[in-house]
């Protein structure tokens, strides 16, 4: 999981770095180095070049009396549904209360609290809970509980056995007791049916053969995909 830091005053970014870092000391690192930025236009680069991390922005709201972090919920929010905003700010309860409700962030956290450590301490450790559901899919075969993460699958295969599929990714393959039908639910929006017995994802997809109608990823995996689902790949490919 990273961690980005955004405020204006460069002396408070100081203080929220060392939280974490304590924070990390204490949790074994589980949060890693966080990056932090005092330029609004930085953090934005950040949001366009790194779409696919697992990422929990803490902002403040307002900077040069502009309010700068609802800016950049926003912009974090269209880029990627998955990302988690903690406000860390000193702005009145009852505004950061509208905006939390406008823009679904995870919580906010005021400068001056007394139990700044603990609450974002909190706050850390229940981001990384909703990212672990959210980023990984973990499954039971006949022996063994698997846990993959989204990032590193391939495709899902239905099997000739009803009620099975098999997962294909970076790391092998296992099978496991589910439909294809349930599981699109709860995948996010980088997969889609390639043809009727697979499901892909679109973001470890390296190239599409049109002539041959094959879909290729890394490490010479493949599987092929119908001509009615062309469109799909391609549009989600864009």
């Amino acid at each position: 999981m990273n961690i980005l830091i955004y405020d204006d005053n460069l002396e408070f970014i100081d203080v929220i770095s060392k939280t974490v870092d304590a924070i990390n000391v204490k949790h074994n690192g589980i949060f890693g180095v966080p990056r932090c930025l005092n330029d609004a236009n930085s953090v934005l680069d950040y949001i366009d070049n790194n779409k696919h991390d697992q990422t929990v922005f803490l902002l403040d709201i307002v900077a040069d009396d502009i309010d700068v972090g609802y800016m950049l919920a926003e912009k974090i929010k269209e880029s990627d549904s998955n990302s988690i905003v903690i406000y860390i700010t000193d702005y009145m309860e009852s505004i950061l209360y509208d905006m939390k409700q406008k823009l679904t962030a995870l919580c906010f956290i005021s400068k001056t609290s007394s139990h700044f450590h603990e609450e974002l301490e909190s706050a850390l450790l229940y981001a990384q809970e909703i990212l672990e559901d959210k980023f990984f899919l973990t499954g039971e075969t006949n022996k063994e509980v698997f846990r993959v993460r989204y990032d590193d699958i391939y495709y899902f295969e239905k099997q000739k056995r009803s009620h099975y599929i098999q997962i294909v990714h970076k790391n092998g393959y296992s099978i496991f007791r589910s439909s294809l039908a349930n599981l699109i639910d709860t995948l996010d929006r980088y997969f889609c049916y390639s043809s009727k017995e697979f499901i892909v994802n679109t973001r470890n997809i390296k190239n599409i053969d049109k002539k041959t109608y094959t879909i290729h990823f890394d490490e010479g995996v493949s599987c092929p995909f119908s001509i009615t689902r062309r469109n799909e790949l391609l549009r989600l490919l864009k």
